[in-house]
């Protein structure tokens, strides 16, 4: 009748291990693992299922800790290198980093992360699937630039910047810098959805993100892939500047056919392989969130009845559903941004 504690996780050389409805937190007055919960490469077909996974005992008064705190508290969730792997159902909470995947075929799916003094979100690994994930309450405890999602590609020896990423997806996520008290000192400034190094093949949609940094969406060589149906709103103030979409190109490289579509952000930063300005491309740029959507500084980022983005986005690169799983299109055709509300 009774639940076991575990203070940690590591799995080596296996394959095909369920762990399920576990709580993971180290002991007090023990060393913390650098990682609570880790599968390392020499492994695969891994499933982390409705874990709850945190960096002390009680950690639902996170918004309270000072900085030592979070500094003594500085364990990360999990950290996923095995292959065809998954994270899924689980809660991570008043951690450093969140999750973090890097082998291949790896998944993030439907984790609450809350809470954090890094990065919410890591993907690295060749055809890895961000979904369905609400990230929220960034600290800022050290350099780290800090992130809801970011990837990177490696190259043969692992250096960061080389290689390429290929097939990554990323949709249907919430992504918010903060949720708390409002004039927090620690309350970081983040990036949402940071993409570096070249990346082939990608899918970002369906995406509702919520920050105060300038990248919104960046991602830097890219070649064919689609940002669309995503909303990005400024997390503290209405602005014309950021958050952006941005695209890039990356050292020797341009970014070329990538499609920006449908998406409601306050500014387009694209430099390089996409075609945001295009009016065929149907997105809209929103300096001012609350003439359009229902509660942006609230966390209510649907269109408001009436709004001008309803039925306003182009169907040929509408998904299929949107963040919440209703259908495209209820109406004569979809909306723009994340959400399909008539």
């Amino acid at each position: 009748g009774s639940t076991p504690h575990l203070s940690g996780i590591q799995v080596a050389e296996s394959r095909n291990v369920v762990f399920r409805g576990l709580p993971v937190w180290p002991v007090d007055g023990t060393d913390k693992p650098l990682h609570l919960v880790r599968a390392l490469a020499n492994s695969s077909k891994i499933v982390f299922d409705k874990l709850d996974v945190r960096s002390r005992e009680i950690v639902s008064d996170y918004y309270s800790w000072p900085k030592q705190k979070w500094l003594s508290a500085k364990a990360s969730g999990f950290l996923v290198e095995s292959s065809q792997s998954t994270v899924s159902n689980s809660n991570v909470t008043g951690v450093y980093h969140g999750i973090m995947i890097t082998g291949e075929g790896d998944s993030i799916l439907n984790n609450k992360v809350r809470g954090f003094g890094g990065d919410g979100m890591r993907a690295i690994g060749d055809n890895s699937v961000v979904r369905g994930n609400d990230v929220r309450d960034c600290f800022k405890i050290d350099e780290n630039h800090d992130d809801g999602f970011q990837t990177w590609s490696t190259g043969p020896a692992g250096k960061a910047n080389q290689g390429t990423v290929h097939h990554l997806t990323v949709e249907g996520n919430m992504i918010q810098e903060w949720t708390g008290p409002a004039n927090h000192p620690l309350q970081c400034v983040m990036q949402g959805i940071f993409m570096g190094g070249y990346l082939d093949d990608l899918i970002i949609r369906n995406n509702v993100i919520s920050v105060s940094a300038y990248h919104g969406i960046t991602g830097y060589g890219i070649t064919r892939g689609t940002i669309e149906n995503n909303t990005l709103v400024n997390s503290r103030t209405s602005g014309k500047n950021f958050p952006w979409i941005g695209v890039w190109g990356y050292k020797e490289r341009g970014s070329r056919q990538v499609i920006v579509a449908n998406n409601v952000a306050p500014y387009y930063n694209v430099n390089s392989g996409g075609n945001a300005q295009d009016p065929r491309m149907h997105n809209v740029t929103l300096a001012y969130p609350a003439q359009q959507l229902r509660n942006p500084f609230g966390g209510d980022y649907r269109p408001k009845p009436g709004s001008s983005l309803i039925d306003a986005g182009a169907a040929m690169f509408a998904p299929p559903t949107d963040i919440e799983g209703t259908i495209r299109n209820k109406g004569n055709a979809p909306d723009v941004g994340a959400y399909e509300v008539q």
